[in-house]
């Protein structure tokens, strides 16, 4: 598999697509676990997507900082809807991390 960890978190769109789905810098797609199905398991998911903008920023390559931008927003989204106030710091301080930071 790809050492470098997925790039791009793909949704469930409650139609064709009913899993989570990971692609890869090489390409590949891979379905997450089914218990990530769209409308369950929300906190997870969100949860998850703080992981991979961490690998994003962590990895720091061409458009990562883009990419993880687009993730810990989406991350940002899902913990407002919840009203988990206290993931919705967390996201926020990576968000800010990524204006304040430069790139490498």
């Amino acid at each position: 598999m790809e050492q470098t960890g997925p790039v791009e978190v793909i949704p469930p769109d409650g139609k064709d697509q009913k899993h989570l789905m990971f692609r890869y810098a090489n390409g590949v797609t891979m379905y997450h676990v089914d218990i990530y199905k769209h409308g369950e398991y929300r906190w997870e998911w969100a949860r998850q997507l703080i992981d991979l903008g961490d690998a994003l920023i962590g990895r720091d390559g061409p458009g990562d900082r883009e990419k993880a931008q687009e993730t810990y927003q989406q991350s940002l989204n899902l913990f407002k809807e919840m009203g988990a106030r206290g993931y919705i710091k967390v996201v926020n301080a990576s968000l800010d991390g990524i204006t304040a930071q430069p790139s490498k």
